[in-house]
């Protein structure tokens, strides 16, 4: 009798015959607290499965899950898939290394710059520097208080005085009275080749505690990429391929 998965079919009453899994997996490298997701890849006449996460959490009979972890470690993440002819399950499996939260911090002010920008100290003086540096999904980029308009990161032909296009948070300390990114406008004609957004988000990324001011777009091409979105615009788009087990 079919499950609720197209590709996989759940059988009531006597299951038996070959049975074969397989998960892909969005990060295997991630932050404290931020979400990995996975799906399951069952072949043959299964009755039950199971996601295990390794932190005594077990989902049953799910095709997708979407699982975060609260403490670092290295977690093995075990799908199963059990019949008749395998009660105990063939199971496919992947280790999942969660480290607490990298944090890369950003001073207008700053003098002594040092990538990966791990402290105030050696804090990147534009936003676009110490999102480059951040390499773990769910990495913090944290903005201390000023005006924040040098940087720029070009994307889908549009230059943007932030770009975030992975999943990290850029968050600034103290809040939008007392943190600015600045675009540029193209004096008299506000839009044109060399006008500057403020932010591009992709999915999975977050910006939180800003004033957005002065952000403009081209004034030609394509109208939801290079023409919307002044101070913001968000395109959803594939971040990574998942990995398979």
């Amino acid at each position: 009798m079919p499950g609720e998965d197209a590709d996989e079919e759940y059988w009531i009453g006597s299951t038996t015959g070959a049975l074969n899994a397989a998960l892909a997996i969005s990060y295997t490298n991630v932050a404290v607290g931020f979400g990995v997701s996975f799906e399951s890849a069952i072949s043959g006449r299964v009755s039950a499965s199971s996601w295990d996460f390794g932190d005594g959490v077990v989902l049953s009979n799910r095709p997708y899950a979407s699982h975060t972890w609260a403490a670092p470690g290295d977690y093995a993440v075990a799908l199963r898939a059990y019949n008749n002819d395998y009660p105990a399950g063939i199971a496919a499996t992947a280790t999942v290394h969660v480290v607490i939260q990298p944090v890369h911090y950003v001073v207008a002010s700053g003098s002594s710059p040092s990538a990966p920008y791990s402290s105030w100290t050696s804090a990147a003086t534009n936003i676009q520097s110490a999102v480059d540096a951040a390499t773990v999904p769910g990495a913090l980029v944290l903005v201390s208080n000023g005006v924040y308009q040098t940087g720029l990161r070009a994307v889908y032909g549009i230059s943007n005085r932030v770009a975030i296009t992975k999943p990290v948070t850029v968050r600034s300390a103290n809040g939008p009275s007392v943190t600015r990114i600045v675009g540029y406008r193209v004096p008299t004609f506000v839009y044109g080749s060399a006008a500057v957004r403020c932010v591009y988000l992709t999915n999975g990324a977050m910006l939180a505690g800003f004033t957005l001011t002065n952000g403009a777009t081209q004034a030609s091409g394509d109208q939801s990429r290079q023409q919307s979105g002044g101070a913001l615009t968000v395109n959803w788009e594939t971040l990574s391929s998942p990995t398979a087990c």
